[in-house]
């Protein structure tokens, strides 16, 4: 596009333009919805370039995303009428899950609500590679502390297994077989497939 309003090629009332002086472009569609996104300019991290920056909905409610020195996402956050309401984004530190995520809290205000805790395998068990999701765990906020409401479980078939592929999803156990492997005695992390 010659100018910073670009054309669609299809029959489409959304819009795409770019806005040079916020370094950032702007796509907006029929609903009055818009999303925002850095632009490719020098001046922006090569990690965050292109990537998402704002939505905004048909209300004007605008929730911003926030990324940390690493460039990953550390919280999604919308402000209205002096409170704010979003989710912020925790980190494996190290290890063979460096980077992946530990952990989603929601927040109203400062006051947590609910979180999700990520657990993966670290290549040394026999249900998952390095890098594959174990456990997800929902807590939800009471008391001043976290209770736990429910846990995912995945198991997932490793380098060799004859019946499939490398990080390839074998078995989930949703949060209420879970719950009843446990209430019989069963621990669904050791138990055999």
């Amino acid at each position: 596009a010659s100018t910073d309003t670009y054309k669609p090629r299809f029959f489409t009332h959304d819009t795409l333009t770019h806005d040079a002086s916020n370094k950032q472009f702007i796509y907006t569609n029929t609903r009055g919805e818009s999303l925002k996104f850095f632009d490719f300019d020098a001046s922006i991290a090569a990690a965050l370039r292109g990537q998402f920056k704002s939505f905004t909905d048909a209300y004007g409610r605008e929730t911003v995303a926030k990324y940390n020195p690493s460039n990953l996402i550390e919280s999604f956050v919308q402000k209205s009428g002096g409170k704010t309401a979003g989710y912020h984004y925790d980190y494996h530190p190290g290890g063979p899950n460096a980077g992946r995520l530990r952990s989603v809290t929601y927040r109203v205000d400062s006051s947590h609500v609910q979180r999700v805790k990520y657990d993966y395998y670290d290549g040394r068990g026999g249900f998952g590679s390095a890098g594959d999701l174990k456990r997800a765990t929902v807590q939800q906020f009471i008391n001043s502390d976290f209770s736990t409401v429910g846990v995912s479980y995945y198991r997932y078939y490793k380098a060799g297994d004859g019946d499939g592929f490398e990080h390839g999803l074998k078995y989930v156990l949703g949060p209420i077989g879970y719950s009843r492997m446990v209430e019989l005695g069963i621990t669904p992390e050791i138990a055999t497939d």
